[in-house]
């Protein structure tokens, strides 16, 4: 025993200890998905504005058969039961986010609606609809166009996905190239009216949230800037609001709204002003938008969606060409149709005394962003996605191609001879005939490596989280990889039952909703992938293994691979 338990062991014993909820989730699996029932999540449940919000008023008001859930981390649920209760939105059942009855809704119900993602341990079964609607039109680059990080669950929530709704074609483009899901996933991809913003279009709802704030007779700003990787610069901040209280008419106010981390860091009290407010948090944030004259941000995408409304937009980009190297951008915000200003004076000035809109290319830049929204844009999505209504401003897009998927596992690409094999391979067959992909451990690729997958002619599906296992399974998979003794006599059928059982799951987990056609092992040294094959064989996925050198000398030296696992591959 003392030998099984090893640093690493302990590292991964902590780390399933730690997260007890998966367990839970993997019992939960077992049970009756729940018909009619939807669980809704934005963020992994720290908000729960925007798209969701508007999707579940809709929802409770026009389709009264469905039971709607919705995770909240618990040190947020108080203020959104607060939010359900004051828009009547009373058969809303708010679970804590990661709790018992959370990870009971994922398991079982029939539909599931995410802005963002799922954590890796989400396992989508066959009987269940994903809806993920993702978050905004991206100016700032994502998935491969930036750093690695994340991008494998993010790409394994597309790929699960049923339906990927998005707001306009520029965002269908950027999303599927950035996450390399064309050709290759099984997804269907809606571009439709954005949720949050049909309430832009609503003047009676503009004039209610303007009385109930009392700021009717003002002239009323917000700035609302886009949170930095580093930290936005608090110190320019509390310039900048220093002098627009010092400077702003009488009849004007302007409400910020920071990002919590800026907040915290903020070393002046906003209620000290008498021009400048703290933003109303019992107030949505798309309800609030349809009260204000003028938005000033900086990189933000709401400035898409505040397009809808044909008011002033200031872009206050103080920091743009250090912003710019830090973080690529799809476009240049030089040619959209809104003032920028780079000073707290030219800002001030343009506030008071703002430029004259050019109609023209607000026009077409609104013909690029939110051309299918309108009032009635929410009703619209969701008659279309649970009454299957068609409309015309919705169009959906298949993704996937008729050609077979075929992937390949090729390590983590180090500068050796099976790197070389696997590139020259791909150099020498015709990329065009068949879809392939390489599939990667994303911890096993070293930093110095990742160049490889830039370059790469073909898509790329990147690892996210471990492999899923109850106690029992975990226990035995480690035994059966690292000891050769074990699994090979008494036993033997009933502990592979049991793995192999493992190995089908996490291979849906990995892998859900990308259809493939033939797995094949190009190193041939990978156990854990030699034993997933074994799982995979009675499937209708073809599986192939390739050995490079003489596999009994290399045990014999090294050590270094399990002999009965590879054994058991080449049955």
């Amino acid at each position: 025993m003392v030998n099984i338990i090893t640093p690493r062991v302990k590292k991964v014993l902590k780390r399933k200890l730690n997260r007890k909820y998966e367990f839970q989730y993997l019992r939960f699996l077992k049970k009756p998905i729940e018909k009619n029932t939807i669980l809704i999540e934005s963020t992994h449940g720290r908000d729960f504005s925007g798209h969701v919000f508007y999707m579940t008023k809709e929802l409770q008001n026009r389709f009264p058969e469905m039971k709607i859930i919705v995770g909240i981390k618990s040190e947020k649920k108080e203020n959104f039961e607060k939010l359900f209760q004051k828009h009547e939105l009373s058969s809303i059942k708010v679970v804590e986010y990661l709790s018992k009855e959370y990870m009971f809704s994922l398991a079982t119900s029939e539909y599931l609606i995410n802005d963002t993602t799922f954590w890796d341990f989400f396992n989508k079964r066959p009987e269940q609809t994903y809806i993920n609607i993702w978050h905004g039109t991206p100016l700032k680059c994502l998935g491969k166009d930036m750093a690695l990080d994340g991008f494998g669950n993010v790409q394994k929530n597309f790929l699960s996905s049923d339906l990927f709704v998005l707001s306009n074609d520029y965002t269908k483009e950027k999303m599927v190239n950035g996450y390399n899901l064309k050709n290759i996933s099984s997804t269907k991809v809606i571009v439709g009216p954005s949720p949050r913003n049909s309430i832009l279009f609503n003047d009676e709802k503009r004039e209610e949230i303007r009385n109930s704030l009392n700021i009717s007779e003002k002239k009323v700003y917000l700035y609302m800037p886009t949170y930095r990787d580093t930290g936005t610069s608090t110190a320019i901040i509390e310039e900048t609001l220093s002098y627009l209280d010092e400077h702003l008419p009488q009849n004007a106010l302007l409400f910020v709204k920071l990002h919590p981390f800026d907040v915290e860091k903020l070393t002046v009290d906003l209620s000290e002003f008498k021009n400048i407010v703290e933003y109303p948090d019992e107030v949505e944030t798309y309800e609030f938008l349809t009260a204000i004259d003028t938005l000033i941000t900086d990189y933000s995408s709401i400035m898409y969606d505040f397009s809808c409304t044909d008011r002033q937009v200031i872009l206050y980009t103080y920091d743009k060409e250090d912003y710019y190297k830090s973080r690529g951008l799809y476009e240049d915000i030089d040619d959209y149709p809104f003032i920028q200003v780079v000073s707290k004076e030219a800002l001030c000035r343009e506030m008071i005394h703002p430029t004259i809109q050019n109609f023209k290319d607000l026009a077409k830049f609104k013909e690029k962003f939110v051309a299918v929204d309108n009032i009635d844009g929410t009703k619209q999505l969701l008659d279309y996605i649970f009454r299957n209504v068609k409309a015309e401003n919705i169009t959906e897009h298949e993704l996937r191609n008729k050609k077979e998927n075929i992937v390949f596992f090729a390590g983590g690409l180090w500068d050796n001879g099976i790197s070389r094999a696997f590139f020259n391979t791909l150099n020498s067959i015709d990329l065009s005939e068949k879809n392939y992909i390489l599939y990667v451990k994303d911890r096993a690729v070293k930093k110095e490596h990742k160049y490889k997958l830039q370059e790469l002619e073909i898509p790329y599906v990147l690892s996210a989280g471990i492999a899923q296992y109850n106690f029992i399974e975990g226990i035995l998979t480690y035994l059966y990889l690292n000891k050769e003794w074990f699994g090979r006599g008494i036993g033997k059928n009933l502990i592979e039952k049991i793995i192999f059982k493992m190995y089908r799951r996490d291979f849906r987990r990995m892998f859900n909703g990308l259809e493939i056609n033939q797995f094949i092992h190009y190193t041939g040294f990978e156990r854990s992938l030699a034993a997933m094959l074994s799982a995979l064989s009675e499937s209708k996925i073809k599986t192939s293994i390739f050995y490079h050198t003489d596999m009994f000398e290399e045990y014999e030296a090294k050590r270094n691979i399990s002999m009965k696992t590879l054994k058991r591959t080449y049955e």
